[in-house]
Parts: C-alpha cells; sequence; structure tokens
C-alpha cells in the first residue's frame, strides 16, 4: 500500500463510487451527504510582485473544491469539485482525485476538459492513489497505486507499469527536461529518481524520510519539495510540511526556501514552480494565515501570499501557468 498520506494500514474499505459529472458547489460524499467545512481563510488584498503578472494557479480546498487564480486581475474561480488538482501542460484538461473527504487517496482518480464538468473515470482505487501528474507533451498521465508507479492515457487506456520496486513510492513527477526521469518521495527513506522503465532507482543523497513531493523546476535542474521530518508531525493522516527545500537531483545545493515555526503553521501537498524558475507557488498557513504563497526560489525567504478570496483553507498546488513575458517570448520564438 503506497501511503504518503497517513501510517500504513492492513485494508482502507472504498468509500465513494465516483461520480462523472461535478457539479460548481455540491461537493457530496457518498449517500449524499455534504463534506464538512474546514478551516476558513479570509480575502486579502495584495499586491502581487510584478515577476507574477500573468501567472495562473490551480489549487484545491478542503471543502473539496477546485480552483484557478489569476494574479493579474486577482480573478479566482471555483472550477468544480474534486481535491488535488493537475492541468495539463497544454493547458485542456483537468486531472484530480474526487471521494473520500477523510482520507483523499483512498478517492477516485478523474480527468476532464477544462471548460466543461463531464469528468472520466480514469482509475477504480480500492487502496491508495497519493499522487498523479502529466508528461510533458500532455499525452500521458503517471500515478501511483498501491505498490505501483503505472503510466496512461488520460483516459486510462493503455495502462502500464514503470515501476514496482517499493509499497511506499508514491506521487510521480517527470522530469520536463528528461522524460524518461520520475521523480518520487518515499515516506520510510526519501525522496527518489527512477527511469520510467523501471531501471536505476536510487535515493538522492541530503533528502530524508518524511521529505515529500518533488516538484520539477522548469528545466529540470532542480527539484523542490516538502520537508516534513526529521520528526514528522501527522494530523488526521496529514504530514505537516515544516519547510519548503530546493536541492539538485545529483543530492548538491541543498537549500531551504522557506520555513515555518508558529504554532499551527503548516506548508500543504503539492507546489508548483513559475515558468520562469523564479517561485515556487504553495499551499502554507504563515503566521496563522491560511492561503496560497509565492516563495522566492532563491533561498531569499522571500514570500507573497496571493489575494484568494474568502472560504475553505487552500490545501493542494498542483499546477502553475506564467509568468506572462515567457509565454509571449515563447511565442516569438516560434517558427
Amino acid at each position: 500500500m503506497s501511503r504518503a498520506i497517513e501510517t500504513k494500514q492492513t485494508h482502507i474499505q472504498r468509500v465513494i463510487s465516483g461520480a462523472t459529472v461535478l457539479g460548481l458547489w455540491s461537493a457530496c460524499v457518498a449517500g449524499g451527504g455534504p463534506i464538512a467545512r474546514a478551516d476558513q481563510i479570509t480575502s486579502v488584498s495584495a499586491v502581487a510582485s510584478p515577476s507574477l503578472t500573468g501567472v495562473t494557479v490551480v489549487y484545491s480546498r478542503t471543502d473539496g473544491t477546485l480552483w484557478r487564480y489569476a494574479v493579474t486581475g486577482a480573478v479566482d474561480e471555483p472550477l468544480g469539485n474534486g481535491r488535488w488538482p493537475r492541468l495539463s501542460p497544454d493547458g485542456t484538461h483537468l486531472m484530480y482525485l474526487i471521494g473520500n473527504p477523510v482520507v483523499f487517496a483512498n478517492a477516485e482518480l478523474y480527468t476532464r476538459p477544462i471548460t466543461t464538468t463531464q469528468a472520466t473515470h480514469v482509475f477504480e482505487n480500492s487502496d491508495w492513489i497519493v499522487g498523479s501528474n502529466w508528461t510533458p507533451d500532455s499525452q500521458q498521465i503517471v500515478f501511483d497505486y498501491t505498490c505501483t508507479l503505472y503510466r496512461s492515457a488520460p483516459d486510462g487506456t493503455g495502462l502500464g507499469t514503470m515501476s514496482g520496486a517499493d509499497c511506499f513510492d508514491d506521487a510521480p513527477a517527470v522530469n520536463p527536461a528528461d522524460t524518461t526521469q520520475l521523480a518520487f518521495h518515499n515516506t520510510n527513506q526519501s525522496v527518489g529518481l527512477v527511469s520510467t522503465s523501471g531501471a536505476g532507482r536510487h535515493f538522492v543523497s541530503n533528502t530524508i524520510a518524511g521529505d515529500l513531493w518533488p516538484t520539477w523546476s522548469p528545466n529540470g535542474q532542480y527539484l523542490s519539495f516538502l520537508r516534513s521530518g526529521p520528526t514528522p508531525t501527522i494530523v488526521n493522516g496529514i504530514y505537516l510540511g515544516k519547510s519548503l527545500q530546493r536541492i539538485k537531483p545529483d543530492g548538491t545545493g541543498l537549500l531551504q526556501l522557506l520555513a515555518v515555526t508558529a504554532p499551527g503553521d503548516k506548508i500543504g501537498y503539492g507546489g508548483a514552480w513559475t515558468e520562469d524558475g523564479r517561485w515556487v507557488i504553495v499551499a502554507a498557513t504563515i503566521n496563522g494565515v491560511a492561503g496560497v504563497y509565492a516563495v522566492a526560489s532563491d533561498g531569499s525567504g522571500t514570500h507573497e501570499r496571493l489575494d484568494l478570496k474568502a472560504g475553505a483553507e487552500p490545501d493542494f498546488v498542483g499546477t502553475v501557468t506564467g509568468p506572462i513575458w515567457r509565454v509571449y517570448l515563447s511565442a516569438l520564438a516560434r517558427p
């Protein structure tokens, strides 16, 4: 069983059958009951750094809703029900979990077009799915299930095994600069790397047990990750992040980007880099204030809270697009 979410158990009963249509604001579990409200955030007026202009963040909240926030104009819009979303690199589809509101790794995996709520049930989960991601060309998805790392088409067809070395190898992420290389975490070991063929599995030096959710920088030169150790605090099955770290895949250059120390503070799951590599965007509670934060990737400790709508606490950042100047330059470079 795969567990980056809580300690290993011998059996968890699947508690929900996935729906194929996701209505806005109607987050419900099996049996029709509403998902309980979680800790709330309040709206904050903020002027984002100019370097964040054009950045868009896809994230989820603890009430089981998906959101997309655009820094330019401070537009924060709901996208439907679900948790732990990933936007495809071509911007056309969402992937997310929907189901068990208590242990979300026991939920079902879905994809759908960003413009509709008609979803495809990708994979039936009777055990654990901790993390999922897209390949850079948007043609395939990767995810963990029980003791195996899988890849498939976005609709679940063509399912294939990439690696099955350890039941705690979870949350695979494809290197955008080398699509044959995966990063993953193992709660009992550290951050690991493995080929999509399953070869060369090893752990990154200077990472430790409780280092979670490795995320590649756009150029593939760095991994950011959540550090919950060396003695993790686990609340309701969730590892509370104590710091955000950055490291090179060869284990050199370990650098702390942000640490939280106040009681109740934490750094949430997931995380994503801006396309210029200057910021890592995470869900976090800092000095008692929950929200989505942009954290400088240079180790300066600079961080900014984004201007979200009031409501349930953000718990996961899955994808970031922009900033806008990089998009323009990419367009100009096309033949």
